[in-house]
């Protein structure tokens, strides 16, 4: 199996890849855009439990007409990386700055277009601090200053498993992602959206509003469900009054 992820190596994606998929051929892209543009197999952040959605990569999917198969959970330690310590400036990728303010506090930031990218720079530049896993300080031979430099205990992040086809055809799906988009807006509507997973017992992992881009004030709305016998009905109420579309039944690895 061929699978395109963030990159360059030593990005969270990357070592989420690497653990799940040991056998897999890796292709690197460095934004999401471009892995989603990729053909076969891809692997993109969904959420962080101390930023959230990553907006693009939903987005992205859902107007590519993309599919999810799978989600993992992988647990998010930062560190500080840096050739010494007479650097001034802190680099990294935006999602990973917002995650460390606190440490960071009132130095200077930079941004790069991944984590492993930031170590590969600060690994060439001795003014420069990278904050990313000590996978990547690893690979690319930076020491590593401090460790567990997020704000927040408890940092993880969910990556799907993109594919047009079913990639885990032998596994049990147990969560199915939608977007629904209300044909207008109205009084109650979010009421009317949920009141079917109410009355069926459905249970929400994720519900986020996200606009249409095609009007101020109009939104869709990513919902996110464990899949139980009782699905079907409610997909069936939802299609009735919304527009649906179904992005992926996922297993949970």
């Amino acid at each position: 199996m061929e699978i395109t992820t963030l990159g360059p190596d030593g990005t969270h994606a990357s070592q989420g890849v690497k653990k799940f998929f040991p056998d897999a051929e890796v292709r690197f892209e460095s934004s999401i855009r471009e892995v989603l543009d990729a053909s076969g197999v891809r692997v993109l952040p969904l959420e962080n439990s101390i930023e959230g959605t990553v907006r693009l990569s939903w987005d992205g999917i859902l107007d590519r007409g993309l599919s999810l198969s799978g989600i993992f959970k992988m647990p998010i330690s930062h560190v500080l990386g840096a050739q010494g310590g007479d650097f001034n400036k802190v680099i990294s990728h935006p999602q990973a700055i917002a995650q460390c303010k606190g440490f960071i506090g009132d130095r200077e930031v930079l941004y790069s277009s991944s984590t492993a990218e930031a170590v590969k720079m600060a690994a060439q530049d001795s003014s420069l601090a990278a904050i990313a896993s000590e996978y990547a300080c690893e690979i690319y031979g930076l020491p590593v200053l401090s460790r567990g430099v997020e704000d927040e205990e408890g940092n993880e992040t969910i990556f799907g498993v993109i594919a047009e086809e079913d990639v885990f055809p032998d596994l049990k799906k147990d969560e199915m992602h939608i977007m629904v988009t209300p044909k207008k807006n109205m009084p109650g509507l979010l009421f009317d959206i949920l009141k079917p997973f109410h009355d069926y017992g459905v249970d929400f992992t994720r519900l986020e509003s996200r606009p249409t881009r095609k009007k101020l004030g109009d939104y869709r709305f990513l919902l996110s469900f464990k899949l139980d016998q009782n699905v079907g009905a409610v997909l069936g109420i939802l299609k009735e009054r919304y527009g649906v579309v179904v992005l992926g039944r996922s297993v949970g690895l």
